[in-house]
Order: C-alpha cells, then sequence, then structure tokens
C-alpha cells in the first residue's frame, strides 16, 4: 500500500483527560505544560503573569494566609480624590540630583518605595524648594530614603512633603490631592487582616505602606495606608477586649467599592463592650471642601479626601465621650415665653460641657401661645406633654441614609425623663424648636501644626489620624464628617410614648445655601443659619411657630422601625438593582440598652439583609431574606448577576429573581455550591466558579454546566487538582479564565495553589501552565481586571528572611485494625437456619487485652415454622446483624462492627467481625482450644456469663482468616525558628496541617504573630499570662529573640491555640501533643548552637489519624512582601517548564498494522526539547532521533526567529503498530516553544 500522511494543524482542543489517549479528537492532546493554543494553528509558550515597570520589587503586601481562608485580600479602588499622604524628612547627604534623606523626627517609618513622586509643601529649615516634586530613587531603610530632583536641596534641610497631590500654597494643606483617571489608580492589599498598604498603578507606579508595626511619624501616621482599629474619629479596640484589641485579631473577609466608598467586611465581635465592639470599616471619600455650622471661629470645616469611619450609621447615643458616657445624645428643655435665640440659650444646657460631640440639646416652646396652629398645648390635652428624638442624617442631606432616633431627655441623661411639659399652654397653638450643637474640638500634634497652622475654628483633616495621635483615639472630639444633618421626631405626648415616631423637621449642619436652612415637616425655615452661642464653643438654630402637627411616621418615611437594629456584620455581599445585599450576617436582635456587656451578636449564616435602594450601609434587622434554613449549608459568596442575585452555598447554588419589588427564588442547583469565596470570578457575560465536582458557568440564557467534564474528569480534578487554595479569575483580553491551583502530579500535598489551569472560553479548550509567571511565585491572590486587563498579587520571599522550620522525625503509620471471619452451617431443620436454640443465644469474641467479651444485649430468638433455609437466613440476618450492632451492646459490640452475610449455594454462613479502632489492642486471640469450637475468637453460649462451650447448632465450624490489629505510629514533627536578626513586631509564623485520603482533605492553620506584649495577644482571660514574653525585643540577641518566640509558641499551641479545620475551629491540643522544650546545645539539630525547639505529635483520635496522607507545612508570611504582575499573552516566561503530549494515533484504523517512517514538525524552539516516542500505549517512552540535532540524538534544533521544520525518525520502533504517540519536553526552562504543525508519515499494511 501507499504511504500516507497524516496532520495536525490544529491544536486549539486542548488538554483532554477524559476519554482514552487513542480517541482523542485530532486537534486535543494527552497532556501539555505551558502551552496554550490561542487560535487553531499554533501551540505557543506566550503567555505569562509579568511584572510591571516601576513595580519590578518584591515589597508590596501580601499575605499566604488569606487565600486559603478565603480572603481575596486584593481590592481596586480607582476614586476621584487619591490617596494623600504626608511626611516630613531631613536632607542628610550633600545633593547633586540625587540626595539622601532620614525621616525625621529619628526612627519613624516613611513607608516609601522607589518612583513614588513628593511634592514639597513646606519647609522649616532652609529655603528654596517648596514646590519642588522630587522622586524616590533607593529605599535605604525603613528610615531612610534617596530621592532624584533635589538639587535645589542643601544638607540639613527638613522639609513637609505629601504624595498623590501638588503644591498649592492657598490650601488650608498647602496641597490638593491628584484627581483624574490617570493618577488615581490604586489596588489595596493587607497583612494579618487588618492594615492596608497600596499600589499606585497610574502614570506614578509604586507601592505605599510598611506593613510591619513601626514608629509613627511626626503626624501621628501609622507605618501603612489605614487600619480597622485607629480611625479617624474612634479606637476600635473593643475596650482592650481580649483576642479583639488588636488590629490583627478582627478578619477582613471581603470589601467593595461603590459610590465613593470602600466597604470592608468584619467578623463579627466577641462582645458587645456597651457598643465599643469592633464594627465595619469604610474608607469614605468626601469630595469637596464643606463648611458645617455657622462661620467664622464656630464652623466646622470639613476638608475633602478620603475617611477611615465606621460603616454603621450611628445614632446619637451609640456615640461615645472622652469619659466613655453612652447614651448621652443630648437635653430637652421647654420654656413658655422665649421667642429669641439668646433666650432660649441663656436656659438652655451648653452641650459641650461633657466635650460631647454627636449630639444636640433641643428646648421647645410656645412663645406665650402667641401664633395659632394645630398644636394641643392646654392641660390634659394631646401635646400637653412632648417627647423629641433625634435621628443623624448621613452622607446627603437631601437623600441620607438615617440612623435610628435617640431620645433626648430633661436632665441629658438616659435615665431622665423622655419629655417635657408645655406648661402654659393652650390648644390650638405653634410650636417652637430650638436646637444647640456643640461644634467640636482641635487637638492637634506638632506637626500637624507645622502644616495647618493653628486654626481658630474646628478642621477635619482626612489624613490626620493614627496610634500616635491623642492615643490613638485621633479626631475623637469632632463630628463624623459624614453626618450632615438630624431629623427630629416627636416621640412622646400626654398619652405616652408614639409607637411610631412623628417626623417634625429636618436640622441641616450645611452652610452651603444651595442646600437651603433647616425647616419643619410643613416647609417653616429656621429663622437664620447657625449662629454663635456667646461664650460656648457651640452654635444655635431656631425654627419657630411651626404651625401644623406631624404625622409622617419615621416607619413610612425610611422603611424600617426607628427602634430596630440596623447594624449588620456580614461575610459577603452584593447589589443588585441599587439594593445591598449582604448574606452569612451577625446583629443585635435588641435594642441597645438590653444588651449585656459581654453579650454577642446573633449569627444567621443563611440570612440575607436588604438594604434600601442607595443606602448601603442601612441594613434593618427585619428586611431579611431567608431562601433557605437549617439545610447545614452556610451562605459562602453572594455574586450580582444582570437582576438576579446568585446565593452559593457549600453545596448548592440559589438563583433568585430581584427584578420585581418582591425577590422570586428562581432555581436552585444542587452540588453547584463554593467551598469559598474566592472561588467564583465574573465575565462581561457570564459567572465562573468551580468546587470539588468541576468548573462551572452560568450565562443569562443557560443553567450552569460544568465546563470542564469532557476534559478532565471528576476524580482527576477532586484529587489531583482541586483544594482549598484553589481560586478563579477572569483574563478579558482573550477570553480566558485561570484556575489557580496545584496539580499533585507535579507538586506535594503541602504546596500552594502555584499554577494556572487555562480555559480557552472561545472554545472550551484546557490548557496548563505549572510555571505561569516570570518570578518563581509560590502563590496567587484574587485578580482586579483594569483597562480590560488581568493584574494578581504573586507571593514570594514575603519580605523576610526569618525561618519557621518543620522537620518530620517520625513518618505516620496508619496501623490496622483486627479483623477475622469464620463460617459455619445451621442444623435446625425444624427452625430453619435460625439461631437462639441451646448454646446458641448470645455471642462472644475473644479479645487480647479484654479476653472473651459478650456482643448482644437482646437474645438471639430461634424461628419457627420458616418455610425455607433461603427465608430462614433472611431472618436471621436481619436479626444478627440488628442485635450485634445496636446500642444494646457490651464490650465486643462497642468495640467491633459485626456483619453476617450467607452463601445459599451451600446454604451457609459467614460471620465477618472488625475492630472500630486501629491497634494490638484489639487483636482476636484464637490461640488456645475453647468448648467444642476449638482454636477460635469467635463462639456462642446459651447464657449470659461463661466461656463458649457447646456448638449447639452449629455445623462445620471453621476459622477463615484472623488478621491482628497493628497500633498507629503518629507522625512527629521537629519544630524550631530563627529571627534571623530581625525584631519585628507582627510577622506571622504560620502552621498548616493537612492530611488526605480517598476524596476528602483536612486543612486546618495556626498562625502566632511576634509582638513586645504577646501576652496581651495570647492570653487566655483577661488576666496575663507572665510566661510570655518579649519576641521582638531590639535591644536582644538574635538567639534570644529567637528562644523567646518559640517558647511563646510552644505556650500558645500548648494552652488556647485554635486551629482552623477546614473552616471549623478547634483547640490545636486536641490535634497535636506539643513536647517540652529541648535545647539544642551544639546546633547538631537546628543549625544554631543553644537553639531551643520542641516536638509536635499527630495525637492517635486527633484530626487525620486515620489517614494515610498526613503532613505539616511551616512558614513566615510578614506580609511585607509581595509582588504586583498582569497578565501579558504576548511574553514568555524564561520560567517555562515545556511538555507535550500528542493523542495515540491510530490513523483512523485501530486494528491495521501500520510502519511509521516519519514525523515533521514546524516549530519555534530556544533551549532544548526533547523527543520520545511510544507505540501502542505500551512500555516506555523511548528517545527519538531527529535529524540535524547537534547536542542530543533526539533534541530539537535551536530555531528562535523563524519557524524550522525538523524531521524525526523511529528506526525500527516504527513497525508493526497499531498506534503511535509523540512527547516533547523540556531540558531545563525554556522561553520558546511554538508548534505549527505536526505530520506523520506512515503506511498501513495488508490484512492476511
Amino acid at each position: 500500500m501507499a504511504k500516507q500522511v497524516l496532520n495536525i494543524v490544529d491544536f486549539s482542543g486542548g488538554i483532554n483527560k477524559a476519554v482514552d489517549k487513542r480517541d482523542l479528537e485530532p486537534n486535543e492532546v494527552v497532556h501539555s505544560d505551558g502551552l496554550i493554543s490561542y487560535e487553531p494553528g499554533k501551540l505557543t509558550l506566550d503567555g505569562t503573569l509579568n511584572t510591571i515597570p516601576g513595580l519590578e520589587h518584591n515589597v508590596g503586601s501580601f499575605s499566604n494566609v488569606t487565600i486559603g481562608e478565603g480572603i481575596p485580600n486584593f481590592y481596586g479602588l480607582f476614586p476621584e480624590l487619591a490617596f494623600r499622604v504626608f511626611g516630613r524628612a531631613k536632607c542628610s547627604v550633600a545633593p547633586g540630583d540625587e540626595a539622601t534623606f532620614l525621616v525625621d523626627p529619628a526612627g519613624a517609618y516613611h513607608s516609601l518605595d522607589v518612583g513614588a513622586k513628593l511634592s514639597i509643601i513646606k519647609q522649616v529649615a532652609g529655603t528654596g524648594v517648596v514646590g519642588d516634586v522630587i522622586t524616590v530613587s533607593n529605599i535605604v531603610s525603613n528610615t531612610s530614603f534617596k530621592a532624584t530632583g533635589c538639587s535645589n536641596f542643601s544638607v540639613d534641610d527638613i522639609v513637609y512633603y505629601v504624595l498623590n497631590a501638588t503644591y498649592n500654597a492657598d490650601n488650608l494643606l498647602l496641597s490638593e490631592p491628584n484627581t483624574g483617571y490617570d493618577n488615581n489608580r490604586f489596588f489595596l492589599t493587607a497583612s494579618q487582616y487588618g492594615k492596608f498598604g497600596f499600589y499606585s498603578i497610574g502614570v506614578d507606579k509604586y507601592w505605599y505602606g510598611n506593613t510591619l508595626e513601626g514608629t509613627p511619624n511626626y503626624l501621628g501616621n501609622d507605618p501603612w495606608f489605614f487600619d480597622t482599629k485607629f480611625l479617624w474619629d474612634h479606637l476600635q479596640n473593643s475596650q482592650d477586649e481580649p483576642g479583639e484589641s488588636l488590629i490583627s485579631d478582627t478578619r477582613v473577609l471581603d470589601a467593595f467599592y461603590e459610590d465613593g466608598a470602600f466597604r470592608l467586611l468584619l467578623d463579627p465581635p466577641k462582645a458587645y463592650r456597651r457598643g465599643y465592639c469592633k464594627r465595619p470599616v469604610g474608607l469614605y471619600s468626601i469630595d469637596k471642601n464643606k463648611n458645617h455650622f455657622a462661620t467664622g471661629n464656630n464652623q466646622y470645616k470639613i476638608n475633602k479626601g478620603v475617611y477611615a469611619l465606621r460603616t454603621h450609621c450611628l445614632s446619637a447615643s451609640e456615640y461615645h465621650s472622652e469619659n466613655n458616657e453612652f447614651d448621652r445624645c443630648g437635653a430637652l428643655a421647654m420654656h413658655a415665653t422665649y421667642t429669641s435665640l439668646s433666650q432660649f440659650s441663656s436656659a438652655t444646657a451648653a452641650v459641650g460641657d461633657a466635650n460631647k460631640v454627636n449630639a444636640v440639646n433641643i428646648a421647645l416652646g410656645h412663645q406665650n401661645n402667641a401664633v395659632a396652629g394645630d398644636f394641643q398645648f392646654a392641660s390634659g390635652s394631646e401635646h400637653r406633654k412632648i417627647g423629641i428624638g433625634i435621628s443623624f442624617l448621613y452622607d446627603d442631606i437631601e437623600n441620607p441614609q438615617e440612623s435610628s432616633i435617640s431620645l433626648v431627655t430633661d436632665n441629658g441623661d438616659p435615665d431622665g425623663n423622655n419629655y417635657v411639659t408645655m406648661t402654659s399652654g393652650e390648644d390650638f397653638k405653634a410650636l417652637t424648636l430650638y436646637c444647640k450643637v456643640f461644634i467640636g474640638e482641635n487637638s492637634f500634634t506638632p506637626g500637624q501644626i507645622d502644616i495647618i497652622g493653628n486654626p481658630s475654628e474646628v478642621i477635619a483633616v482626612p489624613e490626620f489620624r493614627g496610634s500616635s495621635f491623642n492615643e490613638g483615639k485621633s479626631n475623637y472630639k469632632k463630628w463624623n464628617p459624614r453626618i450632615v444633618g438630624a431629623n427630629i421626631y416627636l416621640t412622646y405626648n400626654n398619652f405616652g410614648p408614639i409607637d411610631d415616631p412623628l417626623y417634625l423637621a429636618t436640622l441641616n449642619f450645611n452652610q452651603d445655601a444651595d442646600l437651603g436652612l433647616s425647616k419643619s415637616h410643613d416647609g417653616i425655615e429656621a429663622t437664620s443659619a447657625w449662629t454663635a452661642v456667646s461664650g460656648q464653643p457651640s452654635v444655635h438654630q431656631m425654627i419657630e411657630n411651626i404651625p401644623t402637627v406631624p404625622v409622617l411616621p419615621y416607619s413610612l418615611k425610611n422603611g424600617y422601625k426607628h427602634n430596630e437594629n440596623i447594624h449588620a456584620w456580614y461575610k459577603t455581599s452584593a447589589i443588585v438593582n441599587r439594593k445591598l445585599y449582604a448574606g452569612n450576617v451577625a446583629y443585635y436582635d435588641k435594642e441597645n440598652s438590653t444588651i449585656s456587656d459581654d453579650e454577642k451578636p446573633s449569627v444567621f449564616p443563611d440570612r440575607i439583609l436588604r438594604s434600601p435602594v442607595n443606602k448601603f450601609d442601612i441594613l434593618p434587622r427585619s428586611n431579611f431574606l431567608d431562601v433557605t434554613v437549617h439545610d447545614s449549608q452556610d451562605i459562602v459568596k453572594l455574586m450580582a448577576f444582570n437582576q438576579k442575585l446568585l446565593i452559593f452555598k457549600h453545596d448548592d447554588l440559589l438563583i433568585v429573581d430581584c427584578s420585581g419589588e418582591i425577590e422570586i427564588l428562581e432555581a436552585t442547583h444542587r452540588g453547584m455550591g463554593l467551598l469559598s469565596p474566592t472561588q467564583v470570578c465574573a465575565s462581561p457575560n457570564a459567572i465562573y466558579w468551580c468546587n470539588a465536582q468541576g468548573v462551572y458557568g452560568l450565562d443569562a440564557e443557560n443553567p450552569p454546566v460544568n465546563i470542564i467534564k469532557n476534559k478532565i474528569p471528576t476524580d482527576e480534578w477532586s484529587d489531583k487538582i482541586y483544594n482549598n487554595f484553589t481560586n478563579v479569575e477572569y483574563e478579558p483580553q482573550d477570553n480566558l479564565l485561570f484556575i489557580f491551583s496545584k496539580y499533585e502530579d507535579y507538586v506535594q500535598l503541602t504546596e500552594h495553589a502555584k499554577h494556572i489551569f487555562i480555559v480557552n472560553l472561545n472554545t472550551g479548550s484546557v490548557f496548563f501552565k505549572s510555571n505561569p509567571s516570570t518570578l518563581p511565585a509560590t502563590q496567587y491572590s484574587k485578580g482586579i481586571i483594569f483597562n480590560n486587563q488581568l493584574y494578581v498579587g504573586a507571593s514570594l520571599t514575603n519580605g523576610t528572611n526569618e525561618l519557621f522550620t518543620s522537620i518530620q522525625v517520625t513518618a505516620l503509620d496508619p496501623g490496622k485494625k483486627a479483623e477475622g471471619v469464620v463460617t459455619f452451617t445451621i442444623n435446625n431443620s425444624d427452625s430453619r437456619n435460625s439461631l437462639g436454640g441451646t448454646a446458641n443465644k448470645y455471642l462472644k469474641i475473644n479479645q487480647k487485652t479484654k479476653g472473651w467479651t459478650r456482643v448482644n444485649g437482646e437474645t438471639l430468638l430461634e424461628s419457627a415454622n420458616v418455610p425455607t433455609d433461603s427465608r430462614g437466613a433472611d431472618r436471621l440476618i436481619e436479626e444478627y446483624n440488628a442485635k450485634m450492632n445496636s446500642a444494646n451492646v457490651f464490650d465486643g459490640g462497642a468495640d467491633y462492627d459485626h456483619s453476617l452475610i450467607y452463601d445459599s449455594t451451600n446454604n451457609k454462613f459467614f460471620a465477618h467481625v472488625k475492630a472500630k479502632l486501629r491497634g494490638d489492642a484489639y487483636t482476636l486471640l484464637a490461640t488456645s482450644t475453647v468448648g467444642s469450637w476449638g482454636k477460635s475468637f469467635y463462639g456462642l453460649t446459651n447464657g449470659t456469663v461463661g466461656d463458649p462451650d457447646s456448638l449447639g447448632d452449629i455445623e462445620n465450624f471453621e476459622n477463615v482468616y484472623n488478621t491482628p490489629g497493628e497500633d498507629p505510629v503518629m507522625p512527629v514533627y521537629r519544630v524550631f525558628v530563627n529571627r534571623a536578626n530581625n525584631t519585628s513586631a507582627g510577622v506571622t509564623y504560620v502552621l498548616e496541617y493537612v492530611s488526605s485520603s480517598t476524596g476528602d482533605t483536612f486543612l486546618g492553620v495556626v498562625k502566632y504573630t511576634t509582638s513586645t506584649d504577646p501576652a496581651s495577644l495570647y492570653s487566655a482571660t483577661s488576666v496575663l499570662d507572665t510566661t510570655y514574653t518579649n519576641d521582638s525585643d531590639s535591644t536582644a540577641t538574635n538567639l534570644q529573640n529567637s528562644n523567646a518566640l518559640i517558647t511563646n509558641m510552644r505556650r500558645f499551641f500548648s494552652t488556647n491555640a485554635m486551629m482552623e479545620i477546614n473552616g471549623y475551629p478547634t483547640l490545636f491540643k486536641n490535634i497535636f501533643d506539643v513536647s517540652v522544650l529541648a535545647t539544642d546545645a551544639s546546633g547538631s539539630i537546628t543549625g544554631t548552637a543553644g537553639l531551643k525547639y520542641f516536638n509536635l505529635t499527630l495525637r492517635d483520635q486527633g484530626f487525620g489519624s486515620y489517614f494515610v496522607n498526613a503532613n505539616i507545612t511551616t512558614y513566615v508570611d510578614s506580609g511585607s512582601g509581595g509582588s504586583l504582575t498582569k497578565w501579558n499573552a504576548n511574553l514568555s516566561s524564561v520560567l517555562n517548564n515545556t511538555h507535550l503530549e500528542t493523542a495515540d494515533y491510530d490513523f483512523e484504523q485501530p486494528n491495521v498494522r501500520k510502519k511509521i517512517y516519519k514525523a515533521y514538525i514546524t516549530y519555534k524552539a530556544v533551549g532544548g526539547i526533547n523527543v520520545f516516542y511510544k507505540a501502542n500505549q505500551s512500555g516506555d517512552w523511548i528517545a527519538a532521533t531527529v535529524t540535524g540535532a547537534t547536542t542530543t540524538t533526539n533534541q530539537l534544533p535551536t530555531s528562535a526567529t523563524d519557524y524550522s521544520r525538523a524531521e524525526i525518525k523511529f528506526g525500527t520502533g516504527g513497525n508493526n503498530v497499531f498506534s503511535f504517540a509523540l512527547r516533547f519536553e523540556n531540558d531545563g526552562y525554556m522561553q520558546t516553544f511554538d508548534v505549527n504543525d505536526i505530520s506523520f508519515i506512515y503506511r498501513p499494511k495488508r490484512a492476511k
């Protein structure tokens, strides 16, 4: 027969492991690594996560821990106003163009990185540099940097600089924050859960924010950008509640940016602490300068910028004063005859007496009944008594987010009367409303005063906050800048409390005339703007002669009740039709006054709360959506898709239609849920996610489908690829889906998600890259799409050379369960295969440590009138298996599983006994003769006492086998640390425990963070544990700090350390036994003489004790290392692994022998590509012969730029074959390997 040609010119089918190698489509391959087909005609190594010019340094903030916990920790913000940062520095080296600077005062951290542009806004020593812009060129240390553009500087010049802003001498802060699309491109990320830094990826590219502990600067700012503890107006430490007082104590589970606010989702608090509990946090943009209250010295000037504030819209009584006063929202008075501001003021308490901002004092009057109206003030009439409540209005006076109502009392205290009597009043008169407000108080640091001077008016500056500013309380004497006004309600009348308070008036705090004055519900405006109170740091205002009685209740105005809790903590959210849906929620489901100090919020993992339209910080507890409850699944992730809400639970996906007034459950998809929130992403037209069963896609027209089902079989996916660290991201330029995971054919069980499976969504094909980056990264974050490009954070060395070492010194031997089988027949023709007659009522087994032990508590009962042996056997098996395994058993039943089966062909029974636990103690003994049973571990008796004796109805009894039990040998790990001369607090030491068996993987994580005061972090109770010592002592030696750390770590592991096992907490000591400390005197064990260590032994009954694969991994996560990368489809990494295994081609004649003469490949290659072949899917891969090979005979010649054609021969290996496959693999890393086509020259042989 003539020679024939098989041409492979299309590789777009990608990897297919779901069918036999011989059944693949021509465009599919068995496996590839590094190669992608973007278009049918070519395979290429192009496509990599590459560093970004200006951001090549490993200086970002990346926490390995968060991905395994399902925390994205990588967020894109594109605000109107830039993140402005101030600093102070001294020129220390005689400059040319480049100068060296030291942070002033000495020891403070600058937190800058190369590329940052600094505008000089003030000079306090020297002259001539104000307005200059310098660029950071080198980081000398945390406290020193070099910059270019410094030709005007002299040695000892001291300047204030600003980042992300331009110099403006007329502005209060001597600068204007950058605006515009080109500048304000930021990626926020955090270490230790709550300390955030940012990447600037606009025109100027750099990282800002040292996320380790460090000395605050001259303005009180911490080294990081912002955090969840030191807010602008509040110190969030839960009143030093153990486990909540530190930033890193509380996880930031997710975050989102909407309408100028970046909201962080925090874990719920452990205690209420009179409202001092940790609340969710947001960065709120105020896009223009605002003036509140009066003018001149009595105004409150709020500067534009980004403020770190609580997301909860607190009521007046939920704010606290300096001395921890609570529920003080102002005092209520009544003055029958007063008609002027001065009269009311003289008799109304000064709100500022207790330094209480966020409060309003109220006075009522009727001006001696001078003006007609609808109010009934006469004795016994409806309004003889009036109570007042106030609510705060947030963000927008015209469409505010409104707090709940706080009652104003006659003495200003919570125990005062919540009404006043309108004395001397008459019916059908008008009401006058007077209000007095404390404007707040400045308390600036010297550095802040250097910039803004010492202003007479109260000023809010967004950047002035931090741990060293007012002891971390920052601007606690100033109004929350989000509060723009207040609503006044009638809460009480002569007949008692009003169930649903009635809206009376709105107080407008703004000076802006376009927003109008304060006014009553019926349109009566205040007599004037806010006016200064003589002799008091307060302003006041009056609305005279309100004629009509209010009728609009709070609930109708807002859609929720005035006294219901509108604050929630939630783990996930989505915005659909301008409503925020918050899932897996926690909240206090009672009024504040009834919440005890130690009370935790109620947790509703199945519940969703809905906000009113465009009011994303208001989550009334009554506005809930329970789609499914009590199904043992929590809500993991909410996603918005068109007008639908996707609810991902652990197992199931629920789709809710939100297009109408009422949400409707549209569909429930079983088995399509999520384990982690990071395992889902969105493209413009679809949602994609993964779980242990596969990778799914959902678009607007079709139900969800497993998009890899026909490419990767479920067992391959679940056993070798999918894991806790798997996360999914969409790449928009080439319409690709990235699945960051690990492939166990390439890595160890304990490694993280360092690989990428790539689904080409245009073709449905799957590809794989084991090294997807130009960096040797070990893990990747969730991604951010910006400018239609995918950005991903990559973990490298985490910015530290500290060592946390674990060495397995004893391997796991899971042991064996004892088991045995006996066989017998039953001779009782009248009862047909039943037991329970003489000598056969109770089963006993001979256990090694207990001797003959009884099994069943209930006697076996002999059956009568059974028609056949088979029917009798069925009844006996049902009775035997039930009674030997019931709750009413003795040791022989409690320690073992029993089963009886019947061989109907031979009318024979087999009894199986198997220990429930592993170990030699459960071995079944058959070493001595017992009665008529011989040497056996098994026997039946007539009574409850005594050993087996007579066989009774048993005949043909034999021992089939008896396997002894074996004790498990639990793995032992030796643990030690070396701080490598680092003394930073805030470095996290992470221990991960992984164990697996078929179909299950347990992942446990425990963390210890270095500190100068670890007792405050890790004491089990409020009483500090004095055995903890400083492990971050700058005056100590490395050995001292290292040994202090390992001692503290052992103490923590042995007492109250919690380990998360697949999301469920358990005590670490329940999983591992912790040994005493030992000292490596010579250094032969740890490598350092004098270094201490301890051993961890997996407990016999601990998690994973029955798993054949168990290991622990230890690493150090400072959170201060990490690189930003961007996907580039036109670039190839020099770190590519390259592998290609073709289909096993049978040339469409599977049962015909062929002769394969040669193959040709058209390719480009730089580096060594070796070629192998295999015939008939059998034997080893054999090296082919490449014509023209220069080094190794089976290696393709290098062809860097142009396509080359290589001839591949197989010698006699191509003779008489049914099928044939090729494999190409690299010899070392490669950057270039493109395959355009492969051709086989062959001839089928004639049939004989």
